[in-house]
């Protein structure tokens, strides 16, 4: 996916930029909550630690959305959804 954004979207993760994370609670409610991403081996990536929410969310159902703002809002921001993969 990395390789079919912009310089301009793939630098956002690499920026301060706090990204918007949506994973789904148990009985299908999002779950949503910020965290600070970047960029591994082109791969998002975010941390978490293990009594979060959200990692008990993925753990059980891989489905996540992410949206990245930059500080230009009208113009800079990325959005996906995909299955979370452990690394």
């Amino acid at each position: 996916m990395i390789d079919q954004l912009s310089d301009d979207a793939v630098a956002l993760p690499e920026s301060a930029a706090v990204a918007t994370v949506v994973t789904l609670n148990p009985d299908g409610s999002p779950h949503i909550t910020a965290a600070w991403i970047g960029l591994e081996g082109g791969q998002l990536v975010f941390g978490t630690l293990p009594d979060q929410r959200k990692l008990h969310n993925l753990r059980r159902d891989p489905r996540i959305a992410v949206t990245i703002q930059g500080e230009r809002v009208s113009i800079e921001r990325v959005s996906g959804i995909g299955p979370w993969r452990r690394s």
